[in-house]
């Protein structure tokens, strides 16, 4: 296992640190827990961005970290949306869409690999893994910390909504550049 894909595993292995301190904020009131778990998610998110650079820079793609990364940004984003749901922070219906498009693209993906077809992350793709972070990100922020208002708009709740529309532009445009695949 290389170091690249040591970074993506230690995204999934931040999992159960997060929820346990994020639970440690609202079951205790540990007011540093809710601290500890911002910062646990902004190096999860910073090992999504140091994982590919160091696979790319030091040549180290493989076929692992070409599963591991996307499964760990999927995990560890999916994980925390679901304890923002738990307790109130963010619409169950949101995080319906974010898994459907997620379950469908990896599906979609499963097809082309079945025909020996790579689907290569596109921009659009990457536009919405960074939306997520962001969104999600300001959602920890504003539930830990402070919640960021502006002109009596909540900025977290302005982030979730472009997030869940480049979630589903994302996922139209990669089955809409694939519809060969679909066609039986």
């Amino acid at each position: 296992m290389n170091l690249a894909n040591k970074i993506s595993l230690l995204r999934i292995l931040l999992i159960p640190f997060f929820i346990l301190l994020f639970y440690g904020f609202y079951l205790w009131g540990w007011f540093w827990a809710g601290c500890a778990a911002i910062l646990v998610y902004l190096l999860a998110a910073f090992t999504d961005f140091l994982d590919g650079y160091v696979a790319r820079k030091y040549h180290m793609v493989s076929t692992l970290g070409k599963l591991i990364d996307p499964l760990a940004d999927k995990m560890f984003l999916m994980s925390v949306m679901i304890c923002l749901v738990g307790q109130g922070m963010m619409d169950v219906w949101v995080v319906v869409v974010v898994l459907a498009r997620e379950f469908l693209i990896t599906g979609l993906r499963s097809v082309a690999a079945a025909e020996n077809i790579v689907i290569a992350a596109s921009k659009w793709g990457k536009a919405k893994t960074v939306s997520q972070i962001i969104a999600v990100g300001l959602l920890l922020f504003d539930a830990f910390v402070y919640r960021l208002v502006f002109s009596g708009v909540n900025i977290a709740w302005i982030c979730v909504m472009i997030m869940t529309v480049l979630t589903v532009y994302s996922g139209v445009d990669y089955i809409y550049k694939n519809r060969k695949l679909l066609k039986m």
